[in-house]
């Protein structure tokens, strides 16, 4: 099965980011518009933002918003110690 670029060029993004995994990454998640699916993908802060397609029924996926980012604080100052 031949694949279009941007699909092709958003698999091989895949493939770098988990040779990357075991590197701290901010994880993005995104949803499918069509069918619901969600996906997280890790990628840099300074890397271009993909579009993904999704992989169940090929339809565009956007940035999802929905969870919460992960926060740690530390030092004096926060919570308890203030």
């Amino acid at each position: 099965m031949t694949l279009d670029p941007h699909t092709q060029g958003f698999l091989d993004a895949l493939q770098r980011i988990d040779a990357r995994r075991k590197k701290e990454m901010p994880a993005y998640d995104y949803k499918c518009n069509t069918c619901d699916l969600t996906m997280t993908i890790l990628r840099g802060i300074t890397e271009d933002e993909l579009k993904p397609i999704c992989v169940k029924c090929q339809a565009e996926m956007t940035r999802s918003y929905d969870s919460a980012p992960a926060v740690t604080f530390l030092g004096i100052g926060w919570g308890k110690d203030a």
